[in-house]
């Protein structure tokens, strides 16, 4: 167990924030757990709390201000909508890189956003995985 938490690490839960990197300028960018989620397509629980502006279409970035984030939110530039908010590169194969669905053994399936807790057997006393994204059953 860590002594604080980071939103980045994702050893023993699913990290809150993935930061991709642009293969064409160097810079990073930082995307949500559902932002992640959604541009891959992939099945989430959206939490009815949800951080108020948060969405899974980056309004939250583009509310900042930036001319620049809000054509890389809506897409300009990138056939996949995640474009880079420097240069206009798509982002998308390199968080397709990132988050590739690995088998979780602590849930028995294929997981489309995983975390460190794959790794090992869900034991009697451990807790479901509200977490998870199924993409399909382990044999």
């Amino acid at each position: 167990m860590c002594e604080s938490c980071s939103p980045l690490c994702g050893t023993c839960k699913p990290a809150a924030y993935k930061a991709v990197i642009c293969p064409g300028c160097g810079k990073p960018r930082l995307l949500t757990r559902a932002q992640c989620l959604d541009y891959l397509h992939r099945p989430h629980r959206r939490a009815a709390g949800r951080a108020a502006g948060e969405s899974g279409s980056g309004v939250l970035a583009a509310a900042s201000g930036s001319a620049a984030a809000g054509r890389a939110l809506a897409g300009e530039g990138a056939p996949g909508g995640l474009a880079c908010e420097g240069c206009g590169a798509d982002l998308l194969p390199a968080l397709e890189r990132q988050i590739e669905p690995q088998p979780c053994a602590y849930s028995g399936i294929i997981c489309g956003y995983p975390c460190g807790r794959r790794l090992r057997a869900r034991g009697a006393d451990d807790a479901p995985c509200v977490t998870q994204v199924p993409l399909g059953r382990l044999a």
